[in-house]
């Protein structure tokens, strides 16, 4: 893969770019509501994006925004009660977007914003990329290992289908996956169980577009105890150490 240092800082300087034209760039008040058209916006130009074009370099694919805030959370939001669960304030996660599209090496520490704000921002930036981190095209086959009576045929399935994603979405789901394992075990603070967790990142992670409610009614829990079995059982799935940030 090629260098691409810099990709990443371009990448939300486009997705951006309505953002950036504002005159301000203060912290927005709590109650302010006026940054919801620029989100509409945003949400339009991140989708033109794949996962593969923001990664850091070769040999760090973890784009840096996803970086910086599993760092933040994992610092200052493991205890953060309902983290993933309660939404953060919209204006405030869109004041955190566009302080990185300005500069991203910004300390999120500085912004003072609430760990729930974060956990939103970065939940957002997998919503809103081109493709899923779990491509569509993987959900029948995560279905039918799902749908395994023997639990060990079952996880050996998943894991042979995580080794057929492309590189990048493996190692970015790893490091998520460990992520929200993490959080899972925090849990008597947080009140965010493997469970809980699962229910709120498996639409974020696989995102199904399946038009029939009925289609959809039927994939959706497949794709829910597929997330729940990753963050159970993070260590066999991800045996290797979880890259350092």
């Amino acid at each position: 893969m090629k260098d691409v240092k810099n990709i990443d800082g371009g990448y939300w300087r486009r997705w951006m770019k309505s953002a950036s034209d504002s005159p301000s760039s203060t912290k927005p008040n709590k109650k302010d509501r006026s940054s919801s058209s620029t989100a509409d916006k945003t949400k339009k130009d991140v989708k033109q994006h794949r996962l593969s074009t923001l990664c850091q370099s070769s040999d760090k694919p973890l784009p840096l925004f996803v970086e910086k805030c599993i760092s933040y959370i994992e610092e200052h939001g493991m205890s953060f009660e309902g983290i993933y669960r309660v939404p953060g304030n919209r204006a405030h996660v869109n004041y955190l977007i566009k302080r990185f599209h300005e500069d991203p090496s910004i300390d999120f520490v500085s912004m003072d914003l609430p760990a729930n704000v974060i956990a939103t921002a970065l939940k957002s930036f997998f919503q809103n990329l081109l493709e899923p981190l779990v491509p569509e095209q993987f959900h029948p086959l995560i279905s039918e290992a799902i749908g395994k009576e023997d639990r060990m045929d079952q996880m050996n399935e998943i894991r042979h289908i995580i080794g057929k994603l492309p590189p990048i979405n493996q190692h970015v789901l790893k490091r998520i996956i460990s992520h929200i394992h993490r959080i899972s075990e925090n849990q008597q603070e947080n009140n965010m169980d493997p469970r809980n967790l699962s229910i709120c990142w498996w639409p974020t992670l696989t995102r199904p577009t399946i038009g029939s409610l009925d289609l959809l009614q039927a994939i959706s829990k497949p794709l829910e105890l597929f997330v729940l079995t990753l963050i159970q059982h993070s260590h066999f799935f991800f045996p290797s150490p979880s890259p350092s940030l």
